[in-house]
């Protein structure tokens, strides 16, 4: 076997991904060429010129590519798997319809955005904080919804449960 020309080989460059997502490596096919990718694992189609990976934890990629002369050359890639934030979910004293209620995500969050929304409410301030204020508007079964970001540019969302109930009005008479 004459080895003379090498195939191309591009497994693609080096990313980060937050843990649960997927990327694609490689680039489109060449006629010619095989591909073995390794781990495979962790990928659709270890044959693919540009399979879909979803590494739980960071992972190095080999791409081998092999010519019709059974030349072959190999590169690499890595994908690295940030954590997402750690945000839970909770439930909350009932409120009344035109309360106004300060909420805090417990917990070290250091470097995180947040970024609030009160389907049954308005927010009052800020909405980019650790804390938020709601002025709630509508009665019934209602959500807080706390969308947070780490450094790594990774989400999740928390979710905060309450019943918003009806402002009740008493009727006084004069005697």
């Amino acid at each position: 076997m004459d080895c003379i020309t090498l195939p191309t080989v591009d497994p693609g460059t080096s990313r980060s991904i937050c843990s649960g997502d997927t990327t694609v490596l490689g680039t489109s096919p060449a006629s010619g060429y095989t591909y073995a990718w390794t781990p495979k694992n962790t990928l659709d189609d270890s044959t693919k010129s540009n399979p879909k990976a979803f590494p739980t934890t960071t992972t190095k990629y080999y791409l081998t590519v092999t010519n019709s002369s059974g030349c072959y050359k190999i590169d690499s890639v890595t994908v690295t798997v940030n954590p997402k934030p750690n945000v839970g979910s909770g439930t909350v004293s009932d409120v009344c319809v035109g309360d106004t209620a300060t909420y805090n995500l417990t917990g070290s969050y250091a470097g995180h955005t947040f970024s609030w929304q009160a389907l049954g409410g308005v927010v009052v301030g800020a909405s980019t904080n650790q804390s938020v204020t709601v002025k709630w508007t509508r009665s019934g079964a209602d959500t807080l919804l706390a969308a947070v970001t780490n450094s790594y540019g990774c989400s999740a969302t928390g979710k905060i449960y309450l019943t918003a109930n009806p402002r009740s009005t008493v009727n006084a008479s004069t005697d």
